[in-house]
């Protein structure tokens, strides 16, 4: 196992500029892509919860009973909220939204956790300010149109998306970047690994003798070119009144 993992990070090692280079574009990609090319999207959120009925106002505090009711509600409101019907009153009576319903399904999201009466109302859109006043605008029309729909009064916005400007919820520049980091990295080193596995030529003296059976009897050294020219100097020396220095052997 320690041969084998010596023989690969020698075959990386040998191609360790090609792999860096394939794994600087690749990020530098990703990054230019994730920042140029797509289009950020901003996140609001609201924030509801399922109370009890006010409707009467000597009413008893909310037994278990009624919590469990409430909770098996949510899931009813969260269908209702993502309805065409929601959508359509959304649409009519905030144009200045400009969206159509279907638009806006595409862009209003419900999620609730387990066993809660609590539950978020989230909202993606170019900026926030858009995504903000779609989805206050989705909150008050369902508190609204709950009453007429299940003939109850029993909702309560908690937290209405407010008028701060985060950052975009995407693309996530970063993390973007380091997975196409991973990713160039693993990939290049794998096709290098995989194409020197594959090879059938020989270049070490391990594979003379593993595919002919038979011992090195000497090996070529691989000269570099600066090499080559200097060693050639050194076999022609200067002839008399060519240079001042003279060659001693």
């Amino acid at each position: 196992m320690e041969l084998d993992l010596k023989t690969y990070f020698a075959m990386l090692w040998k191609r360790k500029w090609i792999i860096g280079l394939i794994v600087i574009v690749s990020s530098l990609a990703a990054w230019g892509i994730s920042t140029v090319y797509v289009t950020p999207l901003y996140q609001a959120t609201t924030k509801i919860v399922i109370t009890k009925a006010a409707d009467s106002p000597g009413a008893p505090a909310l037994d278990i009973n009624t919590m469990l009711l409430n909770v098996k509600l949510v899931d009813t409101y969260k269908e209702l909220i993502v309805s065409p019907a929601i959508m359509e009153i959304v649409s009519k009576r905030y144009p200045e939204l400009k969206l159509s319903a279907e638009q806006m399904l595409k862009k209003v999201k419900v999620i609730s956790g387990k066993e809660t009466t609590l539950f978020t109302i989230q909202a993606r859109e170019t900026s926030y300010e858009k995504a903000s006043q779609l989805v206050n605008a989705v909150s008050e029309t369902f508190k609204q149109q709950i009453q007429t729909i299940m003939k109850t009064d029993n909702i309560v916005i908690l937290k209405e998306a407010d008028s701060l400007n985060p950052p975009p919820v995407t693309p996530n520049i970063q993390f973007n970047t380091i997975i196409a980091f991973i990713v160039s990295l693993i990939v290049a080193s794998g096709c290098f690994i995989a194409s020197d596995l594959l090879s059938d030529t020989i270049k070490t003296e391990d594979d003379v003798m593993e595919h002919l059976k038979v011992p090195t009897l000497a090996v070529i050294a691989k000269l570099r070119r600066k090499e080559l020219y200097k060693n050639k100097r050194k076999s022609f020396p200067s002839q008399v009144g060519e240079a001042k220095n003279v060659t001693v052997n």
